[in-house]
C-alpha cells in the first residue's frame, strides 16, 4: 500500500479523520520546528491541507523503479509516469512554494536509468535523487 489513505477507501468519515490527523501532525511539526525542512512523501490527496506547512514533496519512481519480481531496475511505464506528472502538476497548483524531489531507483549513478532520470527531472523542474532499491546508497544527490 503506497498510502494508508488507500486502506480507507469507501469509509468517508475515517478517511476525513485520517486526513485531518496527518495535516495536524505536519502542522505541529512546523510549529515545533519552524526552521526545519519538512518533506512529505507523496500524499497528493492531502497536499491542499498540508502544503502550507511543508517545503518538499518526495515522489518516488518517477522515471525508474525496482521491479521486485524481475529483481531488476526498469523504466516506469509512460502511463504511470504521466499519472505522476499530472499529480505533481496538481500539487504545484495547490502549493506553489513546495519543491518536488524525484527519487528514482537504479543500480548506479552512471547508467542509462540514472542519467535519463536526471535529465527527465531537470526538464520538469524536480530535484533528482537516485538510490538502490533498499535506500542504502544515494547517487549524485540533487541540491535542495
Amino acid at each position: 500500500v503506497d498510502s494508508p489513505l488507500a486502506l480507507l477507501h469507501g469509509q468517508e468519515q475515517k478517511l476525513a479523520e485520517a486526513r485531518q490527523a496527518m495535516a495536524g501532525l505536519i502542522a505541529e511539526l512546523r510549529e515545533e520546528y519552524p526552521d526545519a525542512l519538512i518533506c512529505q512523501n507523496r500524499g497528493f490527496e492531502i497536499i491542499e491541507i498540508t502544503g502550507q506547512n511543508i517545503d518538499l514533496l518526495l515522489v518516488e519512481s518517477v522515471y525508474s523503479t525496482f521491479n521486485a519480481q524481475a529483481e531488476d531496475y526498469v523504466l516506469v511505464s509512460e502511463m504511470d509516469r504521466g499519472w505522476l506528472l499530472d499529480r505533481i502538476a496538481e500539487a504545484r497548483d495547490k502549493a506553489p512554494h513546495v519543491k518536488v524531489l524525484a527519487l528514482d531507483y537504479a543500480s548506479d549513478a552512471s547508467g542509462h536509468l540514472a542519467t535519463g532520470g536526471r535529465n527527465f527531472a531537470g526538464q520538469h523542474n524536480m530535484i533528482h535523487f537516485v538510490s538502490n532499491y533498499d535506500l542504502q546508497s544515494i547517487y549524485n544527490p540533487g541540491t535542495l
